[in-house]
Parts: C-alpha cells; structure tokens; sequence
C-alpha cells in the first residue's frame, strides 16, 4: 500500500501519532535522497503537526511548531505556510514571532490583537478573518479558557454537514467542542462526550484492540507509547483494571530496553500504576514483581528503594496487616535516612510516609474492631 493509504488508514485508526511516525520515516529516507517529494513531505508533516497537536500542552505545541517551521523555511513558501506557522507561534504565546511569520495574515493579526486584550469585539475580528480557519479560532479560545462553546458548536455543525463521524476533521471539531462544553458546564456536555468514540467503558477493550493492530500492520515502538498511556489512565478512571494492565504490560516492555535516564523515569512511573492495577484484579504476585523491578531502577535513579508503600498496598490487600504496618515503617525508616531532596527527617516525601502509617494503623484498628452492627 502507499503512503497515503497508511497514513490515511492510521488516522482513521485514531492513532495520530502513527500516521506522524509514517511521514517522519517517509520524511527521513526523502533528506537522505534528495527526493523531489521532500516538499510535499514537509507540507504534510506540518498539516498534519497543526491538526493533531494538543492544544493546551504547551511541549507538544512546540514540537509541532518546528514542523510546522520547517514548512515555512521552504523556498516556495507559500502565504497558507506562513500563515499556519503564525497561528502556531500565536498559540505557544509568542506573539512577536508570529507577527514575524506571518505580518501580512489578516487572522494572525486579529489573533494577535485579541490575546493582547481579549473581548468579545476580538472574537468577532478573528471570526471574520478566519474564513474556512474557523477552527483555529475555536482552538484558541479553549486553549486560553476563554467561552468558545457557540462556535464549537458552529464548527462542529458545519464539519458534521461535511462528513459524519468519525472522519478526522469532524472528530477533532467534536473534541473542541467538549472540550468549551466542559469549560462552560454546558448541560449536553456529556451528552457530547459519549458521541466520541473514545468514550465509555465499552470503548476500552476495541481502543487496546485497535491499538494491537496498528502494531501489528506498522510494527513497534515507541510511537505507541501515547495511544497506550492515554488508554491505561482512561481504563484506571473507569475502573476497567484488566485494560489499564495490560497496556501497562506494553508500556513497560517498550519502555524497557531504553536506559536513558528520563526512559527509566517514565517506566518507573509506569511500573507503580501497573502494580496498583495487579493489586486491584487481587494479582498480587504479579504486582511484586512489577515492584521488584522497579527497585531496580530506582536504585539506578538514585531514589530510595526498596517500594516498602506498594509493598504496604499488597500487604493490606491480602488481609496481612501486621506485615502491612512493617512495610509502612521500613518505608518512614528509609525515607528519613535518605539524603535526596524532600526526604530526612523534616522531608515532605517523609511526612508523607508517616501520614500513610498513621492511616494504615487506623485502618487496621478498624478492620479489627470489625463492622458495627
């Protein structure tokens, strides 16, 4: 298949970071070769860069705002290139630069004008610039918690016209659209959330399915890394822990051959909530496990180890509470005696511990004092 099919058929697969991954090889062999498709590449990468970056993580937006430069660096530049790059430059709150990319956009411009002294005037300007950018405006609005909600809904109307979910535009207008409906505590807000087809319970096991396809047909790594974090934290909020643990199994075996120190960071992080789902589906040999490799990193981090806390947590889930309470002091004990910041004897990471034995102890003398009838 092309390209374009697999790009195509990874965003239809709402895995944006894929079809970003795709373009980034494509993109890569076309510097190495000086192919003539290179622009091309470029122009798509930063389309598809403005589309899919999120809007009010302000790492991503600059990621995305490089790739988007790159298109404007071309020598064919055209004014939809520079205009793009000022947009992009407006929402990473660099509005001198955007000025400098784009000085003659009349959007960039209006936008420019509004985030200096928002009103209601500047969103009428922004709206009557924007012409078929309406989107861009609504991305602002809600990413500067501003009310958006009116024209969301005009976004998404006009995109659902168009072409019903889920293609890509639509879904990415219904998203903004949830997003000010929340922020405005509109009454259909979760009426509109349940629209989205990552929504829900039910959509837990087919987004860990999906997501086993995409490996399958475009292959491993770390481009998966995101699609897995996101359904691991959404499986722990709806409670569906067998989910959220075995996308916790994939993020730790991709995360694994990595050394670098944010990698062992990351995987340690994991580790900790891939025990705690064990814990919760009462797998309790298979959280220690999970803790005792992240012993091994924490040492390599330089962070107090063992985990006497998880250790606690399982203690406690199998009714073992005397070896609970000896878990929860081991951990006052170690902590006290590291030297790292926030532990010692007056550490906020040691206070912590000691609340977290003080409340082990009250849980226990209730346990034994048994229900009240």
């Amino acid at each position: 298949m092309s390209l374009d099919d697999d790009v195509r058929d990874a965003l239809l697969m709402d895995e944006p970071r894929i079809a970003e991954r795709l373009l980034d090889v494509a993109h890569a062999q076309a510097k190495k070769t000086k192919s003539k498709a290179l622009p091309a590449l470029i122009r798509r990468r930063a389309a598809l860069a403005e589309d899919e970056s999120i809007d009010d993580d302000l790492p991503s937006l600059h990621r995305a705002t490089k790739r988007i430069a790159e298109a404007a660096a071309l020598p064919d530049a055209t004014a939809a290139d520079h205009a793009r790059l000022g947009w992009a430059l407006l929402m990473t709150s660099a509005p001198g630069k955007a000025k400098a990319a784009a000085p003659n956009d009349a959007l960039v411009l209006a936008g420019i004008a509004w985030a200096k002294r928002p009103s209601p005037e500047g969103v009428a300007a922004m709206v009557r610039a924007a012409g078929p950018d309406l989107e861009r405006v609504v991305r602002l609005l809600v990413q500067r918690r501003q009310p958006a909600l009116d024209l969301a809904r005009e976004l998404y109307a006009e995109r659902t016209h168009a072409a019903a979910l889920p293609a890509r535009e639509t879904l990415r207008a219904l998203r903004l659209l949830v997003a000010a409906a929340h922020a405005q505590r509109a009454p259909d807000a979760a009426e509109l959330a349940r629209l989205d087809p990552r929504h829900g319970t039910s959509a837990l096991r087919p987004r860990l399915e999906r997501i086993a396809r995409v490996e399958e047909r475009f292959g491993g790594g770390e481009h998966l890394l995101l699609p897995l974090i996101a359904l691991a934290k959404a499986a722990t909020d709806a409670g569906d822990h067998g989910v959220a643990a075995e996308a916790g199994e994939r993020i730790d075996e991709i995360l694994a051959p990595n050394k670098t120190q944010a990698a062992r960071y990351d995987r340690s992080l994991h580790l900790g909530h891939l025990a705690s789902a064990y814990i919760a589906l009462s797998r309790y040999d298979d959280a220690l496990g999970a803790v005792e490799r992240d012993d091994a990193i924490r040492r390599a981090l330089g962070h107090p180890s063992p985990d006497h806390h998880t250790r606690a947590k399982v203690a406690e889930a199998r009714g073992d509470w005397d070896a609970c309470i000896d878990e929860h002091r081991r951990a006052v004990q170690l902590f006290h005696a590291h030297a790292g910041p926030g532990y010692g004897p007056e550490g906020s990471n040691t206070r912590l511990a000691e609340g977290w034995l003080t409340q082990a102890e009250a849980r226990r003398d209730k346990s034994a004092r048994g229900p009240r009838g």
